[in-house]
């Protein structure tokens, strides 16, 4: 009778400790933005202030590495609001984020043509891909 009094309990703790690393090791660490501006980054709709070419080797050494599997919310947080959206193929999007200053900055109209950040999301709303494309 102790003894499967003491394995209850010990299944219990166990599995107790197991669902505590679970939470703690499926924890993402937040992006660390003390080295690259990215109030400036989501200010600089399409590219107006050519603060995003600018800063654009940067952006791909501190930031790109870890955009992939964010969640659609935590990329909005740290980019803004992508400069135009696509919809695509079994519920994934496409985000693009203009790299390059054009003539239709006061028009306020995306220009795939350019150089652009492109960032793909799954079908569960996480970055699957990021790729800079250019023309």
């Amino acid at each position: 009778m102790d003894f499967l009094y003491i394995k209850n309990i010990f299944r219990k703790y166990l599995a107790y400790f197991y669902g505590v690393f679970l939470f703690f090791s499926s924890c993402q660490t937040p992006l660390d933005s003390t080295k690259f501006d990215l109030i400036r980054w989501k200010t600089d709709k399409l590219a107006c202030q050519n603060f995003r070419q600018t800063s654009l080797s940067d952006f791909q050494k501190l930031i790109q590495p870890h955009l992939v599997d964010l969640s659609e919310k935590q990329l909005v947080t740290y980019l803004g609001a992508p400069d135009f959206r696509e919809l695509y193929k079994r519920n994934q999007k496409f985000y693009y984020y203009q790299l390059e200053k054009t003539a239709t900055c006061q028009s306020k109209i995306f220009q795939k043509k350019t150089l652009h950040l492109a960032v793909r999301m799954n079908a569960l709303n996480r970055v699957s891909s990021v790729t800079i494309s250019k023309p």
